[in-house]
């Protein structure tokens, strides 16, 4: 299989469904899964730079073009900027408001 990210880091995202039919190098994770995923990002220390959420309908995923981001401020140590990523990615995932759950998916973006 192609490496996307890295091979830590996809092995880490590709507990998620494949985004790859639709042209998009990425996976998408369910709420629950986005979150831990989160966590095992944030032990390997890679930072989130935004992501994008994806509904899906019978088999196949579509974007509804909501998302998020996070840069670094200049100045900012890596590691703070790791934290606070992961933090952002974490709050925008929890409070997204949805109908029904199990047809919102997430996308999270790596650095």
């Amino acid at each position: 299989m192609k490496v996307i990210w890295s091979e830590k880091i996809d092995t880490v995202l590709s507990c998620g469904q494949p985004l790859f039919q639709i042209g998009i190098n990425n996976w998408a994770l369910t709420k629950e899964d986005a979150l831990l995923v989160l966590d095992k990002l944030l032990e390997i220390q890679v930072p989130i730079l935004g992501g994008d959420v994806y509904h899906k309908n019978g088999e196949t995923f579509h974007s509804n073009y909501d998302n998020w981001y996070c840069d670094q401020i200049e100045g900012e140590l890596n590691s703070d900027y790791v934290t606070r990523s992961i933090d952002v990615a974490r709050q925008y995932i929890i409070n997204y408001q949805v109908e029904t759950s199990n047809t919102v998916y997430f996308a999270l973006i790596p650095e």
